[in-house]
């Protein structure tokens, strides 16, 4: 999947924030380790995780990051979503290609 890495640099360095060229709401890319490799759509039905994510952010009202956190811990991985510093001065933005995948399924039961 192609993604917009887009740099900035902060107080404390650079960081890299990794976005969809066509990012919608209710799409997440979740890197793991600080590398993106999990891509997520709650309303893109065609894999079982996403059905998981849908059930729990919508009909429990949870948080996409309580649902991170809670897999973080079960699971012992370092899962995030990388957001844009709020000091930041933007340095440059290419497209990469990246071979993301969802979630396994196995972390929802």
């Amino acid at each position: 999947m192609k993604l917009k890495v887009i740099t900035y640099r902060t107080l404390t360095g650079t960081k890299d924030v990794f976005k969809s060229p066509k990012q919608k709401s209710t799409q997440w890319v979740i890197c793991q380790d600080n590398v993106p490799t999990y891509f997520m759509d709650c309303f893109d039905f065609k894999y079982p995780a996403n059905l998981a994510i849908n059930n729990w952010v919508l009909s429990e009202g949870k948080t996409m990051g309580a649902l991170l956190k809670k897999i973080c811990k079960q699971e012992k991985v370092a899962l995030s979503i990388v957001k844009p510093p709020y000091v930041r001065i933007l340095v440059k933005t290419e497209s990469k290609e990246f071979a993301l995948k969802p979630l396994p399924i196995a972390w929802f039961t």
